[in-house]
């Protein structure tokens, strides 16, 4: 572990075939590994996540310019 990169992928082929790492020092002190599928629905999980998370972001501000309160858009 203390040969990689601290919280970085890296791609390293073993035998011919391509294996991804990745160091964890201060989270569980340990070193992921994964094959192509792996790295492929990693990257899907974050892709979503991200998507998710702008859908959320969108919505609140649809939510915000519509959201007037019981009173209404006030007075300007």
């Amino acid at each position: 572990m203390n040969k990689l990169p601290p919280n970085k992928f890296v791609r390293q082929t073993s035998g011919g075939t391509v294996v991804y790492v990745y160091a964890d020092p201060a989270g569980c002190q340990c070193v992921y590994f994964g094959d192509q599928t792996a790295w492929s629905n990693y990257r899907d999980a974050v892709f979503a996540k991200q998507l998710a998370n702008e859908q959320q972001m969108t919505a609140m501000m649809n939510q915000d310019a519509f959201d007037f309160g019981p009173w209404g858009p006030g007075f300007w």
